[in-house]
């Protein structure tokens, strides 16, 4: 995801408006959507695409729905 900053008040109250109504997920999902092989995260010698983590978050949505929990609990 790649954003360009203008010097333009306009454009600036429009990028925060649009940081702030994307959240993570959304984020990582277009990361995954657009470049599935490159690495998200890097941690401990081990690397992590984003088509991995979606597959997890997903995996991890699905668990806590089944068990009740609803999106924004």
């Amino acid at each position: 995801l790649k954003l360009q900053i203008s010097n333009k008040k306009a454009d600036t109250r429009k990028f925060i408006q649009l940081v702030y109504s994307l959240v993570l997920y959304d984020i990582v999902k277009k990361s995954s959507e657009k470049y599935p092989s490159s690495v998200a995260i890097h941690y401990e010698n081990k690397n992590l695409t984003y088509e991995y983590l979606i597959n997890k978050i997903d995996l991890l949505a699905s668990y806590l729905n089944s068990i009740g929990v609803k999106p924004k609990d």
